[in-house]
């Protein structure tokens, strides 16, 4: 017998694991640039994300079905490169999102880079616009069986320091993000996935940071509870960023992102 799975269930689901051999590419994706500005924990945000989940008014629409037997969305493609990632990565996030976007109400969706005429020589792995082509989000994917991509173990070591290696991480996408005027962005290796914002504090431009949200997360309920899933947090960020206009961040390149 099959079930009907609907907008919130589909949202407080953990991602389908991602298949890999011993058979993959085994060299570091990331650019030689660090970032140099002000950058600190995002305060409260799983609250944050569980407050605004538990404030919805979800729609009754049917997103996907399953099986008795089994989870139709299973993944059974095997991958050993950053192309495969990305294709895992929009399955299980951008359709299954774009799906609960339109089903919300909230005008916004997952695209290719090259959706957007206007980015010049600048190549996001992914971005988020409105129907009306406004650029909302950038994001940047990395394998996870790589070392040096793993964002857990990079914040797990004084990572705000001056020349940490998380620092490194998140510069590609914090330069995205000041060079295309986008508040929001994120990085992920796929099993784990950082949010990060640009905001002004009344003197200057800094940065927050989302704890590392895994794919294996399953949504638990109530005010308290701070374990929220990919799903939930996207719906969230996607919900701010599409009340957000492109943001003028004036500090310096020098300042912000520079080679190492």
């Amino acid at each position: 017998m099959g079930k009907q799975i609907r907008v919130r269930e589909a949202v407080k689901e953990a991602l389908p694991l991602l298949l890999t051999t011993g058979f993959h590419t085994i060299s570091s994706a990331l650019h030689p640039l660090v970032f140099k500005g002000e950058v600190d924990y995002w305060p409260d945000f799983c609250q944050e994300v569980r407050a605004a989940m538990n404030g919805h008014r979800w729609s009754n629409s049917v997103i996907k079905y399953t099986l008795a037997t089994r989870d139709l969305d299973q993944n059974k493609v095997f991958v050993g490169d950053e192309a495969g990632v990305q294709g895992r990565f929009q399955e299980a996030i951008g359709q299954t999102l774009g799906k609960v976007f339109e089903a919300q109400g909230l005008d916004i969706q997952f695209a290719d880079f090259k959706r957007l005429p206007n980015l010049g020589n600048r190549v996001p792995d992914f971005i988020m616009k409105t129907s009306t082509n406004e650029l909302k989000l950038v994001g940047e994917l990395k394998v996870p069986w790589v070392s040096d991509h793993r964002i857990k173990k990079a914040l797990a070591s004084s990572p705000f320091r001056r020349k940490s290696h998380f620092r490194v991480l998140i510069a590609q996408t914090l330069k995205y993000m000041k060079d295309l005027g986008c508040m929001y962005g994120f990085l992920s290796n796929y099993e784990e996935i950082i949010f990060l914002r640009q905001r002004h504090n009344g003197t200057t431009w800094v940065v927050d940071c989302s704890p590392v949200i895994l794919a294996s997360s399953v949504s638990t309920t109530g005010l308290s509870s701070s374990m929220v899933t990919v799903r939930e947090c996207f719906l969230y960020i996607a919900t701010l960023a599409r009340q957000e206009g492109q943001v003028n961040n004036q500090v310096p390149s020098l300042s912000w992102v520079v080679s190492h």
